[in-house]
């Protein structure tokens, strides 16, 4: 198939079929012929489809925005932890309580007045569930 196709391609060339071997008929010479064509028709349109599909992305691009998501406003993506139920959640959703100097999180006012109860009874486990 490939000596052909360089036949084929050498007979454009040259412009007639002098000295290529497998063309003996006319029926076989059409027969390639229409095979070509029909190469280069199908290389044609796959390329134009190929072409058609970067044009209709370019232009749709911007109506799709970026596919990335931006970050929310404020958010600075810091996870903090509930020293009480072991949670952890964004630092801008919790509920922070500065005890002794050292500012602690908690994930709802449940766990921040289990935590102060904690202390004021005096507890070394302050508001934190049994094991």
């Amino acid at each position: 198939m490939r000596e052909h196709f360089f036949q084929l391609v050498a007979m454009f060339l040259e412009g007639g079929l002098s000295g290529l071997t497998g063309f003996d008929s006319p029926a076989r010479f059409r027969y390639i012929r229409y095979t070509m064509i029909g190469f280069f028709r199908m290389v044609f349109f796959a390329i134009a489809a190929y072409l058609i599909y970067k044009f209709v992305k370019f232009v749709l691009a911007p109506l799709a925005g970026s596919q990335t998501p931006p970050r929310a406003e404020g958010r600075s993506g810091v996870m903090v932890k509930d020293e009480v139920c072991k949670t952890y959640l964004p630092r801008e959703d919790a509920i922070r309580e500065t005890v002794g100097g050292v500012d602690q999180y908690f994930c709802s006012e449940a766990c921040r007045a289990k935590y102060l109860a904690g202390r004021k009874s005096g507890s070394e486990n302050a508001g934190r569930p049994a094991p």
